[in-house]
């Protein structure tokens, strides 16, 4: 069962690494890099909102 979802792992890593590539070489590197500098961005905006949300509950819970 280990080696399978190690297998699953490998082949994740280079599908991402392929479409990667692809997206890049179609879009052109400045405009894939903003694409991915914004994903950052969101990905960040919405961790740090999720982490807000639960200090905000985890008040609420102790109050």
């Amino acid at each position: 069962m280990r080696e399978r979802t190690d297998y699953i792992h490998l082949v994740n890593w280079k599908q991402n690494l392929a479409i990667t590539v692809l997206v890049t070489v179609w879009m052109g590197l400045p405009d894939a890099f903003r694409m991915l500098t914004w994903i950052c961005d969101v990905s960040t905006f919405l961790a740090r909102s999720g982490a807000a949300l639960v200090s905000l509950s985890l008040g609420r819970i102790a109050d």
